[in-house]
């Protein structure tokens, strides 16, 4: 009995931040941003994308993500500064939703709150790591990119582990309750 109280108040501090593929969103369990598949917005212009964030819009409660989300982002996912092996930038991009192509290989590649960049991830290639990139140029809010997305974000609340302990105490009490009534 005491080695099960003992596991039950232990495995909730054993979480950590986690990207968790949520299937047309990534949730960065350390920031509680949930983060749109770049996928989901390809080829549709930034003043299109920002007359739907509102109330009732396509991407209602979401905002374009700013040069630190992505940073915090690229943190979450293994990333060295901007550098990442390839297995953590080849799955960022899957989680991401690849926009297209950077010569043979997937990447992901979208526009973020500065109207004149985009941010990009190259999958790793022969050098051995991924990248992120910020291109310039990209000032044309009514143009279509047919090969990149918006990073797009919203708070979600992500249960903090001492509230899992809480409530696997919880659990663990009521279960030892209704044991004691039954004897």
């Amino acid at each position: 009995m005491r080695k099960l109280l003992l596991v039950l108040l232990l495995v909730p501090f054993a979480a950590n931040a986690d990207l968790i593929d949520l299937g047309d969103s990534t949730l960065d369990t350390d920031t509680g941003l949930e983060w749109l598949d770049l996928t989901e917005t390809i080829g549709l212009t930034r003043n299109f994308v920002g007359t739907q964030l509102g109330a009732g819009g396509l991407f209602s409660g979401y905002q374009f993500a700013d040069a630190l989300d992505l940073e915090s982002l690229a943190q979450a996912a293994g990333f060295s500064g901007l550098r990442a092996s390839d297995g953590d930038a080849d799955l960022l991009i899957a989680l991401l939703g690849a926009t297209g192509t950077c010569g043979p290989l997937p990447c992901a590649i979208g526009l973020y709150d500065d109207p004149g960049a985009s941010f990009g991830l190259g999958q790793a290639g022969p050098r051995g790591f991924g990248d992120f990139f910020v291109q310039e140029g990209f000032g044309l809010p009514d143009f279509r990119f047919p090969d990149k997305g918006h990073f797009l974000i919203r708070a979600m609340a992500v249960p903090e582990p001492g509230t899992l302990t809480l409530v696997g105490i919880g659990l663990f009490g009521l279960g030892f309750a209704r044991r004691g009534k039954k004897a």
